[in-house]
C-alpha cells in the first residue's frame, strides 16, 4: 500500500515540475514586461474612457489578484460588473504601489478562487 502511494506521489510530483518548468519562463517574461512600464504609461492609460481590451483585461486581472472589488455599471443596457472605474482609482492612481503588489504577488499561494477567476 505504502508502495502504491509513493508512486501516486511521485507521479503528483513530476507533473508539478512539469507544470513549474512551464509556468517560469511566462512569469519571467510578465515580471520583464513590468519592468518597462513608464509612470507616462499609468497616465495615458488614465485618460482612456474606452480603453482597449487588453488594458481592460489586464487591470481586470490585477483586481482579482489584488482583491479590488469592482461595482456594477449599466454598460451596453446591461448590468455589469465594472472594473475600469475602480482600476482607474485604485490601480492606476498608485502605479508603484500596484508594480509593487504585481512584483511581490505570493505566486506560490494563489487562492484558488483567485486562480479559478483568472
Amino acid at each position: 500500500m505504502a508502495e502504491g502511494e509513493k508512486s501516486i506521489a511521485a507521479g503528483i510530483k513530476q507533473e508539478c515540475q512539469l507544470a513549474l518548468n512551464e509556468a517560469t519562463p511566462l512569469f519571467e517574461r510578465a515580471i520583464k514586461a513590468l519592468r518597462t512600464l513608464q509612470p507616462k504609461d499609468f497616465s495615458v492609460m488614465k485618460t482612456f474612457s474606452n480603453p482597449p481590451s487588453g488594458v481592460v483585461l489586464a487591470l481586470e486581472a490585477c483586481c482579482v489578484m489584488l482583491g479590488v472589488k469592482p461595482k456594477m455599471k449599466k454598460i451596453d443596457g446591461v448590468k455589469r460588473l465594472d472594473y475600469w472605474d475602480i482600476s482607474k482609482k485604485e490601480l492606476l492612481t498608485n502605479y508603484k504601489k500596484l508594480l509593487d503588489n504585481l512584483e511581490n504577488y505570493p505566486k506560490e499561494n494563489i487562492d484558488p478562487v483567485i486562480r479559478s477567476k483568472i
